[in-house]
């Protein structure tokens, strides 16, 4: 197993871990099986915050919709609003 799997070197919460974990191990041990059913598990309040802390941690760059972490953060509902707001327009 990839140490990226095997051990939390990110910092992820311990449930965002585990689904990680948990998928891998499923689609290497079942190349053909389909996942009908991610969006109920990327969009969940802790994934989406995580994903966040990873984004905000690397400075990322703006992406399609060309909003940057600044404008995020400056934002009325701000950076910690910004992951809630993602998971309720689903």
């Amino acid at each position: 197993m990839p140490a990226a799997f095997a051990v939390d070197d990110k910092g992820l919460p311990e449930a965002v871990f585990r689904l990680r974990k948990r998928l891998y191990i499923k689609a290497k041990q079942e190349p053909k099986f389909r996942f009908y059913a991610l969006y109920d598990r990327i969009y969940r309040p802790d994934v989406l915050a995580a994903a966040w802390d990873l984004v905000a941690a690397n400075d990322g760059a703006p992406g399609v919709d060309g909003v940057s972490i600044q404008d995020v953060q400056n934002a009325p509902e701000g950076a910690d609003g910004f992951p809630q707001d993602i998971h309720e327009s689903f």
